[in-house]
């Protein structure tokens, strides 16, 4: 197996950090293909070339990737046993879960899964909007963890028999535990439509939540239900329940979910009624509905933003975490009158109160690149503001990235070649992603070698917006005493290090905050060799405080946190420790991984 890495452009150089995961160093617009040689012993299609079906992020920066090769059979056919055969309508490809993880030193780990799936999760197909949908979606949690979810089929002909299951596995490839969700959608006409999706809680280790459409002798409905996953990597159900999500007169309508920064869930919808009774009617609007952590109720569905536009079509819903780290964004594409796509840009908080709204008036044109689709794709940029891209009919990448005040910052990046798993609605299982603690932009592309042995991610860095000080959190100006990732560059030998006569970590924000009043938020200081817990408090404990300038975070160290010499140690702040002082909005946390120091304790002299 070998790692390379070629510039697409002129490369000054490029360093791998340990605590910013692969951040290349670079002048401004430059771009690098990260590439990597698979070996060909273990493959039935050593001809294929290997592709980048998915790529996803640990909260750390680590990569994780999901690479397949096409089964170049003379038909689709797929075996699974000598008796019983899956008859694919679209791409085969070849039965093996192959993982990769792209580590903090640039490292790969081969992750080759013992899951023994059904070949029907081998198959990608193409769902209504044309976009290509694989049966197998891979999320990973933290750790080492992964969650894989796939279905299983008692009759591969029948698919009233399909069922959908997750399992958690390990980088060694190790199954810890299975969940069995239920049935998979079958539409109307009796076609299987799989429709279910997985959100990860902004807190990994609380687990994710899971919603689905269900339909059952001609009766349909909404379910979510929601999962926690312990140290050992086992998973439990934590609660469940059936929900009325979508306006029975609705003839269109999106849905997606979001995490909620107080650790529950949040649905986001839109949908359109026909209904002309008055000029002054809802005939569109944007709701949301929160689903408290381990809960097995919701609250009320909320309006966020109606029009009474007559003939509104919404042709998409894109939301995320706010990019200023406060509040949320939803950008909502809609055409009225056959008027084309608009784009409205919908801020809220938690409270679900809406800050703002506008009319983005300043998009792309792209009728001239020939793209696949006519509708922009969203992704909310790490440091500030968002990017609309797209996907042409030759497979190439355009990138467009907008400020705060939705003003486009340049010329477009691109193009850039990529594969056919790239981009998908509402990026949903697309091969993209944005790096969080350095805002690379980074997506599956289509370069391979002359062995076809070789597959590549693109890796775009996007414009700064705001200042970041390296805490995966643009609300925090400074952490005391320094942790390791913050002086690495200058002397990791004299920085970073801690004793047990530390006795006091100060966390400083931006803006003034509170202590949030939650009792299941905490900062806590692990022992990496192990991952035990040294010290750990809520945000109600005696041992925290807001100093005078109502900025500074003030945790008391006790003596035996850091007491083992050479010890590596890291801190995670949950999301929801504390809030913004003047919106009580609750603010993101620390990530594991970010904040590391290095015990320089000295034993005492022993005794003569």
């Amino acid at each position: 197996m070998k790692l390379s890495s070629y510039p697409y452009k002129l490369v000054g150089q490029y360093l791998f950090l340990t605590s910013l995961c692969i951040l290349i160093t670079l002048v401004k617009s430059e771009t690098t293909s990260f590439n990597y040689t698979e070996n060909t012993s273990g493959t039935t299609y050593p001809l294929s070339a290997p592709q980048v079906v998915s790529v996803q992020t640990y909260d750390d920066g680590t990569i994780l990737v999901s690479i397949a090769r096409i089964a170049r059979h003379t038909d689709s056919t797929i075996k699974k046993n000598p008796t019983q055969t899956y008859n694919c309508t679209g791409q085969s490809l070849e039965q093996v879960l192959r993982l990769r993880a792209i580590q903090l030193d640039g490292s790969i780990k081969e992750i080759d899964s013992h899951l023994n799936l059904d070949p029907l999760n081998y198959c990608i197909f193409n769902d209504s909007h044309g976009n290509p949908v694989n049966p197998i979606t891979i999320r990973p949690l933290y750790k080492n963890f992964i969650l894989v979810n796939y279905v299983k089929a008692s009759n591969l002909s029948d698919p009233t028999t399909y069922e959908e299951w997750g399992n958690v596995i390990d980088w060694s490839g190790s199954n810890l535990s299975e969940v069995h969700y239920g049935p998979s959608y079958i539409d109307s006409n009796g076609s299987w439509s799989p429709r279910s999706v997985i959100q990860l809680n902004v807190n990994k280790k609380q687990g994710f939540f899971r919603l689905n459409t269900v339909r059952q002798n001609n009766l349909t409905w909404t379910e979510w239900q929601q999962y926690s996953i312990d140290d050992l990597g086992k998973l439990s159900k934590l609660a469940s329940n059936n929900i009325s999500i979508i306006d029975p007169y609705s003839v269109n309508s999106f849905m997606t979910t979001i995490p909620v920064v107080t650790g529950d869930y949040a649905i986001l919808n839109v949908n359109s009624s026909d209904s002309n009774a008055s000029l002054l009617a809802v005939h569109g609007g944007l709701y949301m509905t929160i689903i408290p952590y381990n809960k097995s109720d919701s609250t009320n569905q909320v309006l966020l933003y109606q029009t009474a536009l007559p003939n509104i079509t919404f042709l998409g819903l894109y939301c995320d975490t706010a990019p200023t780290g406060i509040g949320y964004r939803c950008i909502i594409e809609m055409n009225y009158n056959n008027s084309g796509s608009n784009y409205v840009k919908v801020d809220f908080l938690t409270s679900e109160s809406v800050s703002s709204v506008n009319l983005l008036t300043n998009t792309p044109n792209i009728s001239a690149i020939g793209p696949t689709s006519q509708s922009l794709r969203m992704k909310a940029m790490a440091f500030g503001g968002y990017i609309f891209y797209v996907i042409t009919k030759d497979n190439n990448y355009y990138i467009w990235p907008y400020d705060e005040n939705d003003i486009n910052k340049g010329e477009p990046l691109g193009p850039f070649p990529a594969n056919k798993f790239a981009i998908n609605t509402n990026n949903l299982n697309a091969a993209n992603v944005i790096m969080k603690n350095n805002n690379t932009f980074v997506f599956a592309s289509s370069r391979t070698n002359y062995e076809n042995t070789l597959w590549s991610l693109f890796m775009i860095p996007l414009p700064r917006l705001q200042e970041d000080n390296g805490y995966g959190n643009l609300q925090i100006n400074n952490i005391n005493p320094s942790p390791i990732n913050k002086t690495l560059l200058i002397d990791p030998n004299t920085n970073g290090n801690v004793d047990s006569n530390t006795n006091v970590l100060n966390i400083i924000f931006k803006n003034p905050v509170v202590l949030s009043d939650s009792s299941s938020s905490f900062i806590t200081i692990y022992k990496s060799s192990d991952n035990t817990i040294r010290q750990k408090i809520s945000a109600t404990n005696n041992l925290v405080n807001i100093l005078n300038d109502n900025k500074t975070v003030n945790m008391i160290i006790i003596g035996s946190t850091f007491n083992q010499n050479g010890e590596i140690y890291y801190m995670q702040m949950d999301a929801n420790f504390v809030r913004d002082k003047t919106l009580y909005e609750p603010l993101r946390g620390i990530d594991e991984g970010i904040i590391n120091y290095k015990s320089k304790n000295q034993p005492p002299p022993s005794g003569n």
